[in-house]
């Protein structure tokens, strides 16, 4: 099986799984794909990017901070990438204080 396309599947499980609210079964899903992705730099920053949503909604906010920087990472060289802007943006989110 080709590793890009079940790194995608397990974007796509991990999507469905947190919208019935199974968060850790969606961040294990998330962490697989980021294991799959392999030499695919713009689907591992997505699913990373996801992973990063997810745990900030969890109030996970350092472990978010870091799959950002990690997404960012993925990213590198590529300048005009329109994922980066939602990296960036995420991270600025992150660096805001949090609302008791």
């Amino acid at each position: 099986k080709d590793p890009q396309r079940a790194a995608r599947a397990a974007q796509l499980r991990a999507a469905l799984l947190g919208r019935k609210g199974a968060l850790e079964e969606a961040e294990s899903a998330l962490l697989a794909g980021l294991g799959l992705a392999g030499d695919c730099p713009a689907l591992a920053a997505r699913i990373a990017l996801d992973l990063a949503r997810l745990w900030l909604a969890e109030g996970r906010v350092d472990e978010a901070r870091s799959q950002l920087t990690r997404a960012r990472e993925f990213l590198r060289g590529f300048t005009e990438h329109p994922l980066l802007a939602a990296v960036e943006a995420e991270l600025a989110a992150c660096a805001r204080p949090r609302r008791p």
